[in-house]
């Protein structure tokens, strides 16, 4: 489920805000932005009244209308109505969920190893719209959202033991069912095993093991050499490295945390793909 909202939220999203479109508009070359983005962009930059598309740059002499797509805000609507029950740093339902002074939420395990790990001079930023914060914000768990994701999760959990299944060629198996590879659906970071839905629950309710990182179930990459996890990525290098790294073949390089650099990476490959996103969109539509 996660994945999917993932998708559609790069194959819709403002180019400019990079957020799921807003009051969206389409302009004449068919790109789609944010009312307000396209308009602040237009204002800030009019040259000599020649209006451009930010993402094609195609020049318009006259400003184009801006009217609302009633169509695409329906849908920016219900997007956003899933988009609000994950959380975008572990991409899974809200866990123990907190909600942040610009009014993202996410599980309090997550934003919190966020700061903590990310700690740059006492600045903390929302890793969504990337607002700072010269104190750290007090992550209180809210109840209500809490009621709702327990409700979410305990109709996802009905529905995924009614449908366990065994693990096909290439899909990674529980390390823990005896008998049947039932295939897995997380590993964690800190046991270096992976868990089917039923087994993954003590990662849910124990409380040393709610800290442990879970991913989606994968085969989990190690160092070579120093059997540790890749935990930071080599810009020097362009590799993922561990800790140990550091102190002998890497040390010295420009290095930041292999979370930091995907997340980057994935901003930049959503700004590459949308518009090619988008006129596939337009040619499919008038077929």
């Amino acid at each position: 489920m996660a994945e999917a909202i993932l998708e559609d939220h790069d194959q819709y999203s403002c180019s400019i805000c990079l957020d799921l479109l807003r009051d969206p508009v389409t302009i004449p070359c068919g790109h789609s932005y944010c009312m307000g983005c396209i308009g602040e962009c237009w204002n800030t930059n009019d040259l000599n009244g020649i209006y451009r598309c930010p993402q094609c740059r195609q020049a318009f002499n006259s400003k184009p209308p801006l009217n609302r797509s009633t169509v695409l805000a329906e849908i920016m609507e219900k997007l956003r109505s899933t988009e609000l029950q994950v959380c975008s740093i572990c991409l899974d339902l809200l866990r123990d969920p907190v909600t942040i002074p610009c009014g993202h939420s996410y599980c309090m395990g997550c934003i919190g190893e966020c700061w903590n790990t990310n700690d740059l001079n006492g600045v903390y930023r929302c890793p969504q719209c990337r607002q700072a914060f010269n104190s750290k914000p007090p992550l209180n768990r809210s109840t209500v959202l809490a009621e709702i994701m327990e409700k979410l999760r305990s109709t996802e959990l009905q529905v995924s033991e009614s449908a366990q299944c065994l693990a096909g060629p290439g899909e990674i198996a529980c390390d823990f069912c005896a008998g049947e590879m039932i295939k897995a659906v997380k590993s964690c970071l800190e046991c270096r095993a992976s868990y089917c839905e039923t087994h993954v629950q003590p990662h849910y309710n124990v409380p040393a093991l709610k800290k442990h990182k879970l991913v989606k179930a994968a085969v989990i990459p190690v160092c070579p050499k120093h059997d540790k996890l890749l935990e930071v990525y080599c810009r020097t290098d362009q590799k993922c490295v561990c800790m140990h790294c550091l102190l002998d073949d890497h040390k010295g390089h420009d290095t930041v945390p292999s979370t930091i650099e995907r997340n980057e990476k994935q901003v930049k490959m959503s700004i590459i793909f949308f518009p090619l996103m988008t006129q596939l969109n337009l040619i499919t539509k008038c077929y």
